[in-house]
């Protein structure tokens, strides 16, 4: 599965500290609320959609009341109890929910919410150490080979087409 959203989106130079607060608050990182922040806020932005994916839940659902947290009506409200559970709350893992889960998956969500960015692991380093996300993401490339192979001699009938290697 990708996911996208670009509808709050900001271009960002690499070393420029970003001031603008942008994006849909239930997957903000806390340092938006500052709003010095760089890129890590979207390694937070990664998090929060896992931990979406794995529980159900936003964060830091939790935190705000379930009615005020679904009033389409007034957003405000429960943005604003979302800003103050990011600079107050910490991130629940309740191990109920999260035993059912591989232990690798668990610990890299943890380590991508991190609310200090200055601790919150980074993008390449998530990559790079992180055993659940490379074993998973090979998985999904040779997919993704072999599905594209097959789309290939589907609708093509033949295994190479012009411009392969």
């Amino acid at each position: 599965m990708k996911l996208a959203d670009f509808g709050f989106a900001r271009a960002f130079k690499k070393g420029v500290k970003m001031i603008e607060v942008v994006g849909t608050v239930m997957y903000m990182a806390p340092e938006m609320s500052i709003p010095w922040y760089d890129e890590g806020c979207d390694v937070w932005s990664v998090g929060a959609v896992a931990y979406k994916l794995a529980t159900a839940a936003f964060v830091f659902e939790y935190a705000v009341d379930p009615g005020d947290f679904h009033d389409a009506e007034n957003p405000k409200i429960w943005q604003d109890k979302v800003f103050k559970a990011l600079g107050e709350s910490s991130v629940k893992f309740d191990l109920n929910v999260w035993q059912h889960f591989d232990l690798g998956l668990s610990e890299l969500v943890q380590m991508l919410l991190d609310k200090n960015p200055d601790q919150r692991v980074r993008a390449k380093e998530a990559l790079k150490n992180s055993q659940w996300l490379r074993k998973h993401m090979a998985v999904e490339a040779f997919k993704f080979k072999a599905v594209n192979f097959a789309c290939r001699v589907l609708c093509t009938g033949r295994e190479k087409v012009p411009g392969d290697r």
